[in-house]
């Protein structure tokens, strides 16, 4: 009689007397346990969580610069219509605290239609030349609420 010597260490699965081949190695296939697969989601829903926190960081950081840069042109577009007057006329209409209203893109418009509000006045103080004044920028948003600030200061000079 031929004895057959079965080693379950390297074959996990008992031979039986009447299991075929392919069934014996459908259940040699091994696969993901229940535990696997419950951590791989776990794992999954962490990370899409920590990645969906960073997108809206960077939305906000977005839309910030995207401010920020608004107020750049915003701000060089009124320092400008003020140095580009005759230094008399535009010291005029700073004596009167000036107001005017942009709307998002920078563009003047009215009250009604503002995003920003810029109050322009004349700080130069009393008893310096005539030739030289120091004007102060107070550009305020979103209007009407007025929650932000951003204030500036500039110069203009008399060259005639």
């Amino acid at each position: 009689m031929v004895s057959r010597n079965h080693n379950f260490a390297i074959h996990p699965i008992r031979r039986e007397a009447n299991t075929s081949a392919k069934e014996r190695a459908i259940a040699m296939v091994s696969g993901f346990s229940l535990i696997e697969v419950i951590l791989a989601v776990g794992l999954m829903a962490f990370v899409l969580s920590a990645i969906l926190g960073l997108v809206t960081l960077a939305v906000q950081g977005t839309k910030r610069a995207d401010l920020d840069a608004r107020l750049v042109v915003l701000t060089s577009r009124v320092t400008a219509g003020y140095q580009n007057r005759d230094f008399a006329s535009a010291l005029s209409e700073l004596s009167t605290n000036a107001t005017t209203y942009y709307n998002l893109y920078g563009t003047p418009t009215n009250a009604a239609a503002a995003y920003f509000r810029c109050d322009a006045a004349n700080a130069t103080p009393a008893g310096n030349s005539t030739n030289f004044a120091i004007l102060r920028f107070q550009i305020c948003w979103p209007y009407p609420q007025l929650s932000s600030t951003n204030l500036y200061v500039t110069s203009i000079g008399n060259y005639q």
